[in-house]
């Protein structure tokens, strides 16, 4: 019993641990891998080396945004020198931090179907309470079933029942009441204790990673392609395309031949989407760029100065693509290099600089979207997709008092250890002087200790005519006695023969065993 209960206390009150490199994880959140789901216990072990596909705990490193944070996720690659590349298996994209073995918590060996939400209960201050204090109950009240109540008695080989009336029952070393009134206050105590204990295993301040609305970056573009008249476009002119004629910003880019086309007229319309802002300013430039191919040359131009300066949250602006300016670019790259890409990217990139106050945070970026054509000697195909946009959030960590979480209260984890600690005191030192005064008249009875101690096998008689033997022997201790009587089954009589003197007698039929107990005088 005291072996079971040393385990289960240890699981209770060891914070993460199960023992040397085993820990556990109880799973929170979200599904952070197939497997895994909230309130699951995730047990983890130590290796010395992890590999990819290992599914393993890791601590976010120091100095990082949200440091100390566990996150149980899959190695996905990288190695231990330059730190693990992981990622949940129902994320699109890897983490962003790369932890190294000694941030590792271990790897995953198995996990506990609804064994985390249990677990946690467990580790509740009710739950610890619940536990230790059934184990105080125990341990103050005990249960004095006479030994023999289920011992295998053995006599001529068989086994024997109890002796007739042999009295089997719990029995107290003083006053009922007096007891039950110490082992509950006792019992409060250690309730008490519990909670003093789990408050100062967890910390006085509460650290959690808090996501703030964001604020969006929103572009749209709309172009009109103006070229020489021919057959098959008689005005020369083609648009304006704008996003508004396609579903979601994109469009299906007109035909357009490279030898007709002179120039496209792009109109470009930034906003920024944010419940709040103050003191916004910014100024709009635009670059061109050429490139040939992912591995060739690439070279930028200034389209637009970054003199277009504006105030709020809007900003728009015209841009003109010479295209034969484009051809001129790229005739004198091949004629230095001797390359042909055949068809070349062409992008306009408006730069967007913008500062200011954004919900309550200051904010001082760039935003970049680039509008891209595809260019050969034949053809020219501008992008398809008109309406651009970039969320950002905000993220920080935010520390409070953290609060314990007893059911249906609301009290911190330093009210709690005061609260914990003092009335545990408290109670144990109301138990104790309860108890005492019972107690210190046992250790003076020792009428009272073997009634306590020994009561169920003692049966009380009025006169011994009959049952003692001529032949009579003086036992040292009650305990010799006792064990006289489990030896052979027997049960012991009692007889108060004087003013506080007690005999106790054991007969087998030849020799009868004899111990005196004397009670302490009374006091007047």
């Amino acid at each position: 019993m005291a072996g079971g209960a040393s385990v289960a206390l240890l699981i209770l009150f060891w914070p993460a641990s199960l023992g040397g490199d085993v820990s556990y994880v109880v799973v929170r959140g979200v599904s952070m891998e197939p497997t895994l789901h909230p309130g699951e216990l995730a047990v983890l072990r130590t290796h010395d080396g992890y590999t990819p596909g290992d599914v393993v705990a890791y601590r976010v490193p120091e100095d990082e945004f949200g440091a100390g944070a566990v996150i149980i996720h899959r190695i996905v690659g990288g190695d231990a020198e330059d730190g693990f590349v992981v990622q949940g298996d129902n994320k699109e994209g890897p983490d962003r931090w790369l932890p190294k073995p000694e941030n590792i918590v271990g790897k995953m060996r198995f996990h506990v179907p609804d064994g985390g939400d249990l677990f946690a209960k467990l580790r509740e201050p009710l739950g610890r309470g619940a536990v230790v204090g059934g184990m105080g109950l125990f341990l103050l009240l005990g249960h004095n079933l006479s030994e023999d109540a289920f011992r295998h008695r053995r006599r001529g080989g068989r086994r024997m029942p109890p002796e007739k009336g042999t009295r089997m029952g719990f029995k107290f070393p003083a006053p009922t009441t007096v007891l039950v009134a110490a082992g509950l206050v006792a019992l409060v105590g250690l309730a008490l204790a519990a909670v003093a204990s789990y408050s100062f295993l967890q910390p006085a301040q509460e650290s959690r990673l808090v996501e703030r609305p964001g604020y969006e970056h929103t572009a749209s573009f709309e172009y009109t392609v103006k070229g020489d008249k021919s057959s098959l476009n008689p005005s020369g002119v083609i648009g304006p395309i704008s996003p508004a004629a396609g579903e979601g910003g994109e469009v299906t880019p007109p035909l357009i031949y490279t030898k007709l086309a002179r120039s496209i007229h792009l109109d470009f319309t930034y906003a920024l989407k944010a419940s709040s802002s103050k003191d916004l300013k910014g100024d709009l430039s635009a670059v061109l760029q050429v490139q040939a191919g992912a591995d060739g040359w690439t070279k930028i131009d200034d389209l637009l100065p970054p003199t277009t300066e504006f105030t709020g949250k809007t900003a728009s602006a015209g841009i003109d693509l010479d295209l034969d300016r484009v051809s001129s670019i790229i005739e004198t790259a091949e004629e230095e290099t001797g390359f042909s890409a055949g068809t070349y990217d062409v992008s306009v990139i408006p730069i967007v600089r913008i500062s200011g106050t954004v919900q309550g945070e200051a904010v001082d970026e760039t935003y970049a979207p680039a509008f891209t054509i595809q260019f050969d000697r034949t053809q020219i195909t501008p992008d398809s997709v008109l309406a651009r946009s970039d969320v950002r959030t905000t993220s920080e960590i935010l520390s409070q008092s953290n609060d314990l979480g007893l059911p249906g209260v609301s009290i911190s984890v330093t009210t709690a250890r005061w609260i914990g600690a003092g009335g545990a005191a408290l109670a144990l030192l109301a138990a104790l002087a309860l108890a005492a005064p019972a107690l210190f008249r046992l250790s003076r009875d020792e009428v009272a200790r073997i009634r306590a101690r020994y009561g169920s096998l003692v049966i009380s008689i009025d006169q011994t005519d009959g049952l003692e033997t001529v032949r009579k022997i003086q036992v040292g201790s009650i305990q010799d006695l006792v064990r006289l009587a489990n030896r052979d089954g027997r049960i012991i009589m009692h007889q108060e023969v004087g003013a506080g003197v007690h005999r106790y007698l054991v007969d087998d039929g030849t020799v009868t065993y004899e111990y005196r107990a004397t009670e302490p005088a009374k006091e007047l």
